[in-house]
């Protein structure tokens, strides 16, 4: 289960079963963040695409987790990390 899937430096290809259920339920939500437009042409089933450097956007990401502002959902945390 989850509500939102982000697809760093990878294709939505038959691995991924294109990024269609039963992989990917239809409710989930799938980003695909990709260094070039051709590998984000790709991924034509992603919800929503973002042309970055796969390192830079993980680094950006970390660093706002890590920010003293950062909220998130405790409560459904532990709830999946007990799955």
């Amino acid at each position: 289960e989850s509500d939102l899937v982000l697809m760093v430096g990878a294709r939505l290809d038959n691995q991924m079963n294109f990024g269609n259920p039963p992989l990917f339920p239809k409710t989930t939500d799938v980003v695909c963040i990709n260094g070039s437009h051709e590998e984000i042409d790709f991924n034509r089933a992603a919800d929503f695409t973002l042309l970055s450097d796969p390192g830079a956007f993980l680094q950006m990401l970390t660093a706002e987790a890590k920010a003293p502002d950062f909220r998130s959902d405790r409560i459904w945390y532990d709830l999946n990390r007990q799955r």
